[in-house]
């Protein structure tokens, strides 16, 4: 499935409003809640609104929380994941990780604390 996603490389762009939702509701929140745990929190962050620097469809964030590394995809309302993004996830799934699409802080907040 990855060699036939791979050959259709076409990158959805996203509306300008879609992506100061995603940055602004969910990007923004999430380093200000990483930087105010006590010890803070590390994470790699790789930005919507600009070109990326890592490799296409690799997560918005990859986080290091309690013996724990979040791979976290922020998405708007709206938004759709892309075939960059698909083929991301499934390579990481087939090491034994999650790439988990969060639409929410609150999506965010289960997902850093889950039930016990």
């Amino acid at each position: 499935m990855v060699a036939r996603l791979e050959k259709n490389p076409s990158r959805e762009s996203l509306p300008p409003d879609a992506v100061t939702d995603e940055i602004e509701g969910l990007h923004y929140p999430i380093i200000k809640w990483c930087k105010e745990q006590v010890p803070a929190v590390p994470y790699i962050w790789s930005r919507p609104d600009k070109a990326a620097t890592i490799g296409r469809g690799a997560p918005d964030f990859t986080i290091f929380y309690k013996g724990r590394c979040l791979l976290i995809e922020c998405k708007s309302k709206t938004g759709t994941v892309s075939t960059d993004q698909i083929v991301w996830k499934i390579r990481a799934a087939d090491q034994s990780f999650t790439v988990h699409v969060i639409r929410s802080m609150s999506e965010f907040f289960a997902l850093v604390n889950p039930p016990p």
